[in-house]
């Protein structure tokens, strides 16, 4: 088979979708200014930046802030999406390894189980494919799943995703066989756990808070704090990786502990943190964070990802919202001719 998924050190380009639809009023003031301060951190790294964005009077701010050096790399899209969780609506990219042309690889989306009644991201594919890579794609479309680009985790081997996840949005028994087959097809092993999702993560799962993968090593969150409020489900994790770690022997099973000193709570509610959901993008790593980062986390990321440019971001204006930094962003490979 010629097609491999796209990896994330391949990538240049990051879009995301600009905090200002209706359903994000109640924080939307905090979002803006952390949107506005990651596209201008993003920009510096020499990370070309597409900005899904409809007020025009937010355009014109954002532009005034930065200097003209960056906003070259800065392309904004005319466009009204749902929510600012793009990674979830976004394709999966492959690339045809003999013909150089990029596939997206579409799936039906629900609104994460038909908890919201989301629209207008059913048809972002359509516009967004079609400026990212003008004629130089083709599309591939899972039509029998509901799927989300958050529940699912790959290198140039293995695929992973939540199999709780996939069950809680899906009816049909048949999803995960259409999914498998797809996929399978492409010559890669695909394996699941089934985990309950952390707390106040509201997409039941989404396998990119739990576990990730960095060259050769699975990455997992993890927890020896009994006070932590989903010890119980990261113990569970971590015995299902134990598990599943025989049939990948080459890979390297490394925990990525927190503690209930890496909580965060609004108005008593437990909000979804974890240092996995991190952006890859090149040569740039962004991981997030809230407040300070314990050195037992700075010296394991920095050892893992000692090849690359780290950056902890605080996310705290994004955890209001339920989601993260790999939730609200969307890496790929553009090419300008």
């Amino acid at each position: 088979m010629s097609t491999k998924l796209l990896q994330d050190n391949e990538t240049n380009s990051v879009a995301l979708v600009w905090p200002d639809m209706k359903n994000v009023k109640k924080y939307k003031n905090d979002l803006k200014d952390f949107y506005s301060d990651f596209i201008n951190l993003l920009l510096q790294f020499n990370i070309k930046v597409f900005l899904v964005i409809n007020d025009k009077d937010d355009m014109r701010k954002l532009t005034n802030k930065l200097s003209s050096n960056l906003i070259a790399n800065l392309k904004m899209i005319k466009f009204s999406c749902d929510d600012i969780w793009i990674r979830d609506y976004s394709p999966l990219i492959a690339l045809d390894t003999i013909t150089s042309e990029y596939i997206c690889i579409n799936y039906n989306i629900n609104g994460y189980g038909g908890k919201y009644n989301y629209k207008k991201n059913e048809d972002f594919n359509k516009k967004f494919n079609s400026i990212l890579f003008k004629k130089k794609f083709k599309s591939l479309n899972i039509r029998d799943i509901f799927l989300e680009g958050g529940n699912i985790i790959y290198d140039d081997k293995i695929i992973l995703f939540n199999k709780q996840t996939l069950r809680s949005h899906n009816k049909s028994s048949l999803a995960l066989e259409s999914f498998r087959s797809i996929l399978t097809s492409m010559n890669y092993k695909i394996e699941n756990i089934d985990i309950k999702n952390i707390s106040g993560d509201d997409t039941d799962g989404h396998i990119d808070n739990l576990v990730r993968i960095y060259k050769n090593n699975i990455l997992y969150m993890s927890t020896d704090d009994k006070n932590h409020p989903d010890y119980k489900i990261l113990k569970k994790l971590s015995a299902q990786l134990k598990v599943k770690s025989k049939i990948f022997p080459e890979y390297n099973l490394i925990p990525i502990n927190h503690t209930y000193d890496d909580t965060i709570t609004n108005k008593g509610t437990f909000l979804p943190f974890s240092y996995l959901n991190y952006l890859h993008c090149g040569k740039s790593i962004f991981i997030p964070k809230i407040g300070n980062v314990s050195e037992n986390v700075l010296n394991t990321m920095n050892e893992i990802f000692r090849e690359n440019q780290i950056k902890f971001i605080d996310i705290s204006s994004l955890l209001k919202e339920y989601g993260g930094l790999h939730c609200c962003t969307f890496n790929f490979k553009y090419n300008e001719n």
